[in-house]
């Protein structure tokens, strides 16, 4: 790293004594030294507002400073003082780090029951429903919220940070939450749930979805594609980076296509296009689609896989490849 400064600064160096660039000098009072520049032929032009530094902004967002002063010491004998000075932007990325990105569906049919899949009432077989008996001849088997398919997904979600977390704090193991129905939204930028203020932060992000609106997989997945060109997660490989995409059934809605309602072949295209380029950025996209009989255990099931980084893969029903 050090050969490739003084490197950078010779060659700065050099530049300035080559290129057309300003003239700089210090004009002090009596003395015939000032600023000019060299245009893009051979004129010399004055410039009464030369300050004798310029700065270059590299491509990396560093930023070069190059100073030059003539100071006059007499019978046309002069001080050439040259002065560079280079930012340079080192990040660190931690043993362990990883970066996963939670998509979560919030679409209306997310608050139906987990386990039979009714929007108000439970079917008769369900674990939750009562059966009349002398002492509740009227059991309430109204679906109540701890008992739908997002709730299941927020446990789900939970049990997956406890796991994936580590046991070190500030290891970098990097979580994002993104929610979708109609539309897409980040409810949690990145946060490093290794440490007690981003797990709480995530945990808090994901206590407070709620479930309303159409079924816009297509935008969830896009928001999580964008969430891994931030600098937080920029130093992190490209194969510990995931994403983890629960829904309860087929998109109703994508960028191009649908109203929220229904499904279409050409929705289902797009989202399918849309994971395909995510799977550029991270190791993994959509692992499975899940549907409503299985919330529960196959959520539970592919956020231990991941948190454990376990190879076996879990019987799919429906793929987005």
């Amino acid at each position: 790293m050090k050969k490739r400064i003084f490197a950078l600064i010779m060659a700065m160096c050099l530049a300035l004594s080559l290129l057309p660039a300003s003239v700089f000098a210090e004009n002090e009072s009596g003395s015939d030294v000032v600023y000019g520049t060299y245009g893009t032929g051979k004129t010399w032009t004055q410039d009464k507002k030369g300050t004798g530094t310029i700065e270059y902004k590299t491509g990396d967002g560093n930023t070069v400073t190059l100073s030059k002063k003539a100071t006059p010491l007499g019978n046309n004998t002069y001080q050439i003082d040259l002065e560079v000075k280079s930012t340079q932007t080192t990040t660190t990325t931690p043993p362990g780090a990883a970066a996963t990105v939670l998509v979560l569906d919030t679409s209306g049919s997310m608050a139906y029951c987990a386990e039979c899949g009714q929007e108000n009432y439970h079917a008769s077989g369900c674990e939750h429903y009562q059966e009349r008996d002398w002492d509740n001849w009227f059991p309430d088997n109204s679906v109540k919220t701890e008992e739908t398919r997002l709730a299941a997904a927020k446990t789900a979600a939970t049990n997956f940070l406890d796991s994936y977390k580590d046991d070190t704090a500030g290891v970098g193991r990097y979580v994002s939450l993104v929610s979708f129905a109609g539309s897409a939204s980040v409810k949690c930028d990145w946060q490093d749930v290794s440490t007690t203020a981003g797990y709480n932060a995530v945990v808090r992000a994901i206590n407070n979805l709620s479930a309303k609106g159409g079924t816009n997989l297509d935008a969830g997945l896009k928001n999580a594609a964008n969430q891994f060109t931030k600098s937080a997660v920029s130093g992190i490989s490209k194969d510990s980076k995931n994403v983890i995409a629960l829904t309860d059934g087929a998109p109703t809605k994508s960028a191009s296509h649908g109203n929220g309602t229904n499904g279409s072949w050409a929705i289902n295209n797009e989202t399918a296009n849309t994971a395909a380029t995510l799977r550029t950025a991270a190791s993994g996209a959509i692992d499975d689609v899940i549907v409503p009989a299985d919330s529960r255990a196959k959520v539970m099931a592919a956020l231990d896989i991941l948190a454990g980084k376990r190879e076996n893969t879990l019987p799919r029903k429906h793929s987005v490849k």
